[in-house]
């Protein structure tokens, strides 16, 4: 439930400690969950007004797509007659024509076709930096199989076996973060905002704290909030009361109000 929270509250501005010592509003969650802890069905109940918004977004989205691409469209058109101008003019009349492809520049970046996601599954570090700049610097990675998170930013399914902590570690202060790659060319996210959420077996967090002297000493794994939650599993009551319908509402209410405030 507190990443979710930090889901709803980032980028809605900063807690200021102290003098000079400020924090974003945003979290790195794990619990650490046995198998049949019913992992998967408290991350459905507890992200459910995110997935709910993220809905509303993408139907939105869809409604304005097709005028969205026709106006890029025209607009890239537009882009390429005042680039043939550009060879040809001097003086002051150079000058308006870079004035327009100023402008019409702007209006290609407003022109942002990336469909909206607010939630971020399995993904390798990149990715995740990918989708940050898709998505206004904006996202919660979250994983009720939280150890493939951890798997792919120690590189453990890469071919060059590197440690990519860097995105990760930078995105927890809303430090800028540029990532260059070969032949996909630059992402950069001047302000992240990203929250993580991940579930993963206890002995998980042990292979971590054994085995991850990076992770340790890079100091990601003092970045997270840790869970361990007494297990019900072999001795959970079958004929506990459902929560009731009126605190989900509440719940769901109260969340997409956060959700729906405007970032600064």
């Amino acid at each position: 439930a507190l990443g979710a929270l930090s889901s709803a509250c980032m980028g809605l501005g900063i807690v200021r400690v102290t003098g000079q010592w400020s924090e974003p509003l945003q979290l790195y969650v794990a619990s650490a969950m046995e198998s049949g802890a019913n992992k998967s069905s408290t991350y459905r109940d507890v992200l459910a007004p995110l997935r709910a918004r993220e809905a509303e977004l993408m139907a939105a989205y869809q409604a304005r797509l097709p005028a969205m691409l026709t106006e890029r469209e025209v607009c890239e058109a537009e882009k390429r007659n005042l680039l043939n101008q550009l060879k040809r003019v001097r003086g002051d009349d150079k000058a308006a024509v870079q004035n327009e492809l100023e402008l019409l520049n702007q209006r290609l970046g407003e022109l942002d076709t990336s469909p909206p996601q607010l939630i971020l599954g399995d993904a390798t570090p990149e990715a995740a930096v990918d989708a940050l700049g898709c998505q206004g610097g904006r996202l919660t990675w979250a994983s009720s199989e939280g150890s493939e998170v951890f798997a792919l930013s120690t590189g453990r399914y890469s071919q060059d076996k590197q440690v990519k902590l860097e995105p990760l570690l930078k995105a927890y202060d809303s430090e800028a973060i540029t990532v260059n790659r070969i032949g996909r060319g630059k992402s950069h996210v001047p302000c992240p905002c990203l929250t993580l959420i991940l579930a993963v077996q206890p002995f998980v967090l042990k292979q971590l704290q054994s085995g991850g002297p990076e992770l340790e000493a890079r100091g990601l794994l003092g970045r997270f909030l840790y869970a361990v939650p007494a297990s019900k599993v072999g001795h959970r009551s079958a004929h506990a009361p459902p929560v009731a319908p009126t605190i989900l509402d509440t719940y769901a209410a109260r969340m997409c109000e956060l959700i729906s405030r405007p970032r600064g």
